[in-house]
């Protein structure tokens, strides 16, 4: 049925969003619950950082929108009736932004098993200073540390990742760094890729550099191994065998 035609101030109702915690890049879905449904509409989503000062967002102009964000955010929809020339706010909803590092996606081997693994893995960097994390091969074999950082110089160029493999015959590496802490591992972020298979119980190591503008901070390492195929630069793949 068609609705009516909207008449005085319509109902905003209240904006809702998919997520109220959110990463870099993550779309997230706006809309209205409890919101008249009329004709004659215009709608008008707005952001603030403070809920208080309001900016419209291009384009933004349909009873929904989707948004990305760099910062936490409130979010609001100005609802206008053309017949009355009128309009009403709804009731703002906070989007919150999580911290990169939680942001990283979740690599799945097609099968786990305790041959096709990381045993051991050593960052060292342009210092001679050494992180060293022996590994483990427990489903889901996803496992994510907490170490101690080790220092990188931005603009040094011979840091190196050494990564031992499992004891099956066939075994793959490649290692990925968040250079930029975005929480993405980006293709161009790859620093290492074994382009031939390795035997049982050998050592891959990946000889790197780091751009002179990395960011600073604390950030993170990917490591994979054990896989019975190459890898691809895709730090996020899912492969039939292996750990990260």
């Amino acid at each position: 049925s068609v609705p009516p035609v909207c008449s005085g101030a319509p109902t905003a109702g209240t904006a809702t969003a998919s997520s109220t915690l959110a990463c870099l890049s993550q779309n997230i879905n706006l809309s209205l619950t409890g919101a008249v449904a009329a004709s004659g509409l215009i709608y008008q989503w707005q952001s603030s950082p403070d809920n208080t000062t309001w900016n419209s967002i291009p384009s933004a102009t349909l009873a929904s929108a989707v948004v990305t964000q760099t910062a936490t955010t409130y979010y609001q929809c100005v609802v206008t009736c053309t017949n009355s020339a009128t309009s009403s706010t709804a009731t703002s909803v906070q989007v919150a932004q999580n911290q990169f590092y939680n942001c990283y996606c979740v690599t799945t081997p097609g099968t786990s098993n305790t041959v096709d693994n990381i045993v051991n893995f050593t960052l060292t960097n342009s210092l001679g200073s050494i992180l060293n994390q022996a590994s483990s091969s427990v489903a889901p074999n996803f496992i994510s540390y907490n170490n101690t950082p080790l220092d990188l110089v931005q603009g040094s160029a011979s840091n190196t990742v050494a990564i031992t493999m499992g004891s099956d015959v066939t075994q793959f590496g490649a290692a990925w760094l968040d250079f930029n802490r975005n929480g993405l591992y980006e293709a161009s972020e790859n620093i290492g890729l074994s382009p031939t298979s390795v035997a049982g119980g050998a050592i891959v190591t990946y000889t790197f550099a780091v751009p002179a503008g990395a960011s600073l901070g604390t950030t993170r390492i990917r490591v994979r191994g054990g896989s019975d195929a190459i890898y691809t630069t895709d730090a996020c793949a899912t492969s039939a065998y292996g750990e990260t």
